[in-house]
């Protein structure tokens, strides 16, 4: 194991660090918790679900017996699982609890990434090529699912009966397809980077980014296209720290997609037409055929109504909000969160949220600076209009964190420096 642990991967300015027993545990934990969340065929066993929940406590266990001192956003952290825990299984009972129990993993490895932001990044550091390779890996059998099932992936977003079977063939619906936008143009920017001299690595990123982009594409998921090629075009056109113009880019992306999403059916007949009688007609038809069903303004309507809810119960009640969750528009995690429990716990999330991206942009300077924007700006997207999955977290606060960090010359990681 130490071995394992301790071996060099390749990483320019690669350092060795020595690992406790407990760390070695907690090490451990990490690995499991994070490939249970982003492993379609493990979601529905409850068997995993257990092993998962006892591993997040016996490294928190671990960390409290080793630590003196904690950050003051882990405490935040936990004040706002215990509150909304607290509320929700008063209000709902075990629906409640489960109903978060998403963002609750999500927000563990906020606090995974909090510590040891303190350590150094370099005691998780041999975690960043497994889990990219799995992603990979279930980005495969989902694309494979879904090109044989049609809808797949909106009948795993309604978790239908059938869901479980679904998923224990290794196809990802939601969650596995919103989590992986921030990591595009983060494997991006390693593969760019040339971090990895070794050959098969970047092969491993090149196929990644190939499938990933293949699979959000025809995933169904119009918002999740639209926070693609947002994110892709402020990636490629950013190049300095001047924020007018990212705002300008920003701008232009965000109402070029629009255009696109609005006039989606005269822009796919007329590339159809474009390729009518050559090898990529058909493409383009199964392409067609796959968004046709998620692009209709009914939709779009649907939303605007969900988000307003939301914004009006949070300004009937700002100090505590509505405590319960059944009459909130449930489509924005962030909208939400204010409009249930008030404004103090939806800062704390929002904080949770947002805190890391935005203290990296802070600290980023040159091509760093351009990584630092797009996540952020893909992170506002995605948890303003949709709601936040457990396999964000993993993307989010351990691969995001990992690369950013391998491009700083003392590898020990930024230091979140929150007291």
């Amino acid at each position: 194991m130490s071995n394992i642990l301790n071996e060099d991967i390749g990483i320019k300015n690669n350092a060795k660090i020595k690992f406790t027993l407990a760390q070695k545990i907690q090490f451990l934990c990490i690995v499991y918790v994070a490939i249970w969340t982003i492993s379609p065929v493990l979601a529905y066993g409850m068997v995993y679900r257990i092993l998962a929940i006892g591993c997040v406590f016996l490294w928190f266990i671990l960390v409290f017996m080793s630590t003196k001192k904690f950050k003051k956003d882990i405490f935040l952290s936990l004040l706002y699982i215990v509150f909304t825990g607290t509320i929700n299984f008063l209000l709902h009972d075990i629906d409640g609890l489960l109903r978060n129990f998403q963002v609750y993993i999500f927000i563990f490895f906020f606090i995974v990434y909090l510590h040891y932001s303190k350590l150094g990044l370099l005691h998780i550091k041999p975690i960043l090529i497994p889990l990219i390779g799995l992603f990979t890996i279930w980005n495969i059998t989902t694309l494979n699912g879904y090109e044989e099932l049609g809808n797949a992936s909106r009948m795993l977003s309604k978790s239908f009966d059938g869901a479980n079977e679904l998923m224990n063939e290794g196809i990802g619906g939601f969650g596995h397809i919103y989590s992986q936008i921030i990591l595009v143009p983060s494997v991006l920017y390693l593969l760019q980077k040339r971090i990895y001299k070794n050959i098969w690595y970047n092969l491993l990123f090149a196929i990644y980014i190939i499938v990933t982009i293949t699979l959000i594409l025809n995933a169904g998921f119009s918002l999740a296209i639209i926070n693609l090629i947002l994110t892709m075009f402020l990636y490629f056109l950013i190049k300095n720290k001047n924020w007018v113009n990212i705002f300008k880019l920003c701008s232009v992306g965000f109402i070029i997609s629009i255009i696109i999403y609005l006039n989606f059916e005269i822009i796919f007949n007329f590339l159809i037409s474009l390729a009518s009688g050559t090898r990529y007609q058909l493409k383009v038809i199964d392409i067609y055929s796959s968004l046709r069903g998620v692009t209709s303004l009914g939709t779009v309507e649907v939303r605007l109504e969900r988000y307003i809810r939301s914004i009006k119960l949070f300004f009937q009640n700002p100090l505590i909000g509505q405590l319960s969750y059944s009459e909130l528009g449930k489509h924005s995690a962030l909208i939400d969160s204010f409009a249930q429990y008030g404004i103090f716990m939806g800062l704390i999330f929002m904080k949770i949220v947002l805190g890391t991206p935005y203290k990296f942009l802070k600290n980023s300077v040159g091509s760093k600076f351009k990584l630092s924007s797009v996540v952020l700006v893909s992170l506002i997207i995605s948890a303003g209009t949709n709601n936040i999955p457990a396999q964000l977290g993993v993307s989010l606060f351990i691969i995001y964190p990992l690369i950013w960090n391998l491009s700083t010359k003392d590898n020990g990681g930024l230091k979140y420096d929150s007291q």
